[in-house]
C-alpha cells in the first residue's frame, strides 16, 4: 500500500504543498454543488471513500491553465499554438523552480479527485494532461528529457491505480470526456511514437504503451493500426 502510495504522491513536496494547500490547509471532502454530486455518482465513487465530513469552503491555488494565446501572437502562432500546447506549459513553469515541480500539482490534483472527491482536482487533473499529452516540442527537446520520462511514469502510475469502472465510466459514459482523455493520450502516443527522439525516452516508453494497452486497448489500436479496408461486392 506504501508503495502504491508513494507512486502517486512522489512530486509532492513540501514546497509544492506551500503553493496549492488552501489557506486553512484543509480540502473538504464534501461535495461543492449539485454538480459535484452527479459526477460523483456517473463514476461510481460516491460511495467507495468514507462518507464526506461538513463543507468547509476551501480551494488550492492551482496553477491558471491558459486557454487562449496571448493577443499579441500572429495567426500563423495561434495556429500552431492550437496544434502545441507546449506554450501552455511553459507559462505554467514560470510558477515552479523545476519543470518537473509541476507533476507535484498534476499529483495532487489527481488525489484531491480520486480520494477527497473533489471536482475541481478531477477539473485541473484533466487540464494538465490534456495540455502535457499535447506540448509535441517540450517532448521533443533534447534539453526536457528528464521532465518527459517523469511525465510519462506519472501518467503510468495514475492509470495503473484507479479502479477500472472509473476510466471506463469516464471514456464511454454520460461525461462524454472522450474527447479529452482518448484524443489526449493517442495525440502523446503518436508523438513518441518517432524513432528520432531521445534514446532514453523510447527505452522508457514501453512502460507506459503497456499500461495504455491494458487499460485502453482501442486507443493504441486507432494509432498504430492500418487504414481499415473493407470488400465490397462486386469489386
Amino acid at each position: 500500500m506504501q508503495t502504491e502510495w508513494n507512486s502517486i504522491s512522489k512530486h509532492i513536496t513540501p514546497q509544492i504543498l506551500d503553493l496549492l494547500e488552501p489557506v486553512h490547509k484543509q480540502i473538504s471532502s464534501m461535495y461543492d454543488s449539485a454538480d459535484d454530486v452527479e459526477l460523483l455518482k456517473k463514476l461510481n465513487l460516491d460511495n467507495k471513500f468514507a462518507s464526506p465530513t461538513p463543507y468547509v469552503s476551501s480551494e488550492p491555488f492551482y496553477s491558471h491553465v491558459p486557454k487562449n494565446p496571448p493577443k499579441t501572437a500572429t495567426p500563423h502562432q495561434i495556429t500552431q499554438m492550437a496544434l502545441d500546447k507546449s506554450w501552455i506549459l511553459h507559462e505554467i513553469w514560470k510558477r515552479y523552480k523545476d519543470p518537473s515541480d509541476v507533476l507535484g500539482e498534476v499529483q495532487f490534483a489527481f488525489v484531491c479527485f480520486l480520494m477527497g472527491q473533489t471536482f475541481s482536482g478531477f477539473e485541473q487533473w484533466k487540464k494538465l494532461i490534456a495540455v502535457i499529452c499535447s506540448s509535441e516540442e517540450i517532448i521533443c527537446n533534447p534539453s526536457h528529457v528528464s521532465f518527459c520520462l517523469s511525465a510519462m511514469d506519472c501518467m503510468a502510475n495514475q492509470f495503473e491505480h484507479v479502479p477500472e469502472d472509473f476510466f471506463e465510466t469516464m471514456i464511454t459514459g454520460d461525461l462524454r470526456e472522450e474527447n479529452f482523455l482518448t484524443a489526449s493520450l493517442r495525440g502523446f502516443l503518436e508523438i513518441i511514437d518517432d524513432p528520432t527522439l531521445d534514446a532514453r525516452i523510447l527505452k522508457n516508453s514501453s512502460r507506459f504503451i503497456s499500461v495504455i494497452e491494458k487499460k485502453f486497448p482501442f486507443v493504441t489500436a486507432d494509432v498504430w493500426d492500418g487504414p481499415t479496408i473493407e470488400e465490397i461486392d462486386g469489386m
